[in-house]
């Protein structure tokens, strides 16, 4: 099974941005354990493995990201934690 998720990706020069749709709708869940899986990820390990590569590029490339769900401002980084990710606003 193919794993989708809708995100778009803005850049001018060197600056990065991630619009990530319900890729990780509630980071303090999604984004720290990006293995947990939600009603709609009808292939769980698949999305499992397309969360943590959109991760891992936006850690690469210091990008900013927003999701729909994200605390207010709604926009700031992806960063490495543990086994997982976190969320920081900026």
């Amino acid at each position: 099974m193919t794993v989708r998720f809708s995100v778009f990706h803005i850049s001018s020069g060197a600056d990065q941005f991630f619009y990530l749709g319900d890729t990780a709708n509630v980071p303090a869940l999604f984004v720290r354990n990006p293995q947990w899986h939600v009603f709609y990820d009808q292939d769980g390990p698949g999305a499992e493995a397309t969360r943590r590569k959109m991760f891992d590029r936006m850690v690469a490339e210091n990008a900013l990201c927003a999701c729909t769900h994200f605390p207010y401002p709604s926009v700031g980084r992806i960063q490495r934690d543990g086994k997982g990710y976190a969320y920081a606003g900026v």
